[in-house]
């Protein structure tokens, strides 16, 4: 694992490349387009990797944030399902959502959608860690208890 946040480079990679086309694509027709920022899905793209035991994620709500954030990253955590499923292995998706019932993107369709994909979403992002946390022990204890 490199020493920072891969998915602080990736992600800006995408969205420079994303801003290029639209530029182009302006250029050639005239017309503008809407580029989808987002963090998760390009990380999961290009490292190809599913994390070993859990994937802990927050989605943030509110102005300025996407209209409906949890619309890729549930695909993105169901192709990181079944990637893990065919690997032999079981993957935890815990989650958070930022936000409040009178944020634009509504809560709970977010909700809904995350939960749909295989999701546990829980009340904070320390909570989501602390779930995490708590699973790796368990596991941990277990593979500590096998017979060598």
């Amino acid at each position: 694992m490199p020493p920072f946040a891969y998915g602080d480079v990736v992600a800006p990679m995408f969205a420079t490349v994303a801003v290029l086309a639209a530029l182009e694509h302006r250029r050639q027709t005239g017309e503008g387009q809407r580029i989808d920022v987002s963090q998760v899905e390009p990380l999961m793209h290009t490292v190809r990797k599913v994390p070993e035991l859990a994937e802990v994620f927050d989605v943030v709500l509110g102005f300025g944030s996407h209209p409906d954030p949890a619309r890729g990253l549930a695909q993105a955590l169901v192709d990181a399902q079944r990637e893990a499923r065919r690997q032999g292995r079981a993957l935890a998706l815990i989650g958070h959502v930022c936000g409040t019932d009178g944020d634009p993107q509504d809560k709970a369709a977010q909700v809904r959608q995350l939960e749909a994909a295989g999701a546990v979403i829980v009340g904070s992002n320390v909570e989501a860690a602390a779930l995490a946390a708590q699973l790796a022990a368990q596991i941990a204890g277990r593979a500590a208890a096998r017979p060598a």
